[in-house]
Order: C-alpha cells, then sequence, then structure tokens
C-alpha cells in the first residue's frame, strides 16, 4: 500500500509502523476502522492493510450487508402474509455469498496486477484485500434509500 511518486511523501504516524495486532475481539473497533475506509481515510486504509484481523472482521461486515436484502424479502413476506421459503433462502444466502466474495477476490486481484504492471505498484495483495474487505461497509447503505422509501410509504398511506 505505499507508493513511489515523485510529491511530498505522506507522514507516517507510529501507529502505522506498529506490528499488527494479534486476533482479537474488537468489532466496534473495526466498524470504525471500515467507517474511516468508506471516508477515504488513507491512515486508516494503510493501518488495514497492516492488520491481520481486517480480513475477518470484513468478512463479516461483507456477510451483514450481503443479509440485508435476504432480511427484507422476509420482511415483505411476513408483512403479505406469505410463507417464506426457508429451504430456498440459506442456500441462496450461501450462493450469493460465495459468489461475491468470488468477484471481490478476481477484482481485487486483476486491480493489483494491472497496477503492477502499469504503475510499477510494490503492495502486497493481502494488504490491498484486507483494507477491500473492510471498505465493503458501503453494501449495508442499502438500508438508506430501502427506508427512505418505507417511510414515505408509511407517510402517504392512510391510517
Amino acid at each position: 500500500m505505499t507508493h513511489s511518486c515523485a510529491g511530498v511523501a505522506p507522514l507516517i504516524t507510529a501507529d502505522e509502523t506498529a506490528p499488527p495486532p494479534k486476533l482479537r475481539f474488537a468489532p466496534l473497533y473495526y466498524l470504525d476502522e471500515a467507517f474511516k475506509i468508506m471516508t477515504w481515510d488513507d491512515v486508516a486504509v494503510r493501518r488495514a492493510s497492516r492488520d491481520n484481523n481486517s480480513l475477518l472482521y470484513g468478512f463479516l461486515i461483507l456477510a451483514i450487508g450481503t443479509a440485508i436484502p435476504f432480511g427484507f424479502l422476509v420482511q415483505k413476506s411476513f408483512q403479505l402474509g406469505y410463507p417464506v421459503p426457508w429451504s430456498l433462502m440459506a442456500p441462496r444466502y450461501a450462493q450469493t455469498l460465495a459468489y461475491t466474495l468470488a468477484w471481490i477476490i478476481l477484482q481485487v486481484g486483476l486491480s493489483h496486477q494491472l497496477a503492477k504492471l502499469f504503475f510499477d505498484a510494490k503492495g502486497s495483495y493481502l494488504g490491498v484485500m484486507r483494507a477491500c474487505m473492510l471498505g465493503q461497509l458501503f453494501r449495508c447503505l442499502i438500508i438508506v434509500p430501502v427506508g427512505v422509501a418505507r417511510s414515505w410509504d408509511s407517510a402517504e398511506s392512510p391510517s
């Protein structure tokens, strides 16, 4: 995750150069890091690229983000009084999660190889993948338009 351009070198803080922490349970810390990555915080990206835990927490964020549309589907089925096809939901969720993960791995891999080929990039694939996985928090933003649309529907419908 470093670059070698002719510009001014970025200021490196002590926490960026610290060794990565051991596997630990700190979901709020990694949620905060994911939010910082989503807001283009360079320090958070570099810190996540060196942190072994970022891959695991990024996968959990991806799993939650992938489950959100399924949750909306279940909620709509309950509202309409339809039975929820649980026998289809679990395999479809697993399939969607696997395809999403495979797509991310291929996308980041291709981007990484093109950056090495054309721009002489020096970063590691795993470092890029760690930061990218934590950056998957944007998938949870699907709640915003759906929530706004549902609030409009409830405001317009007569009680």
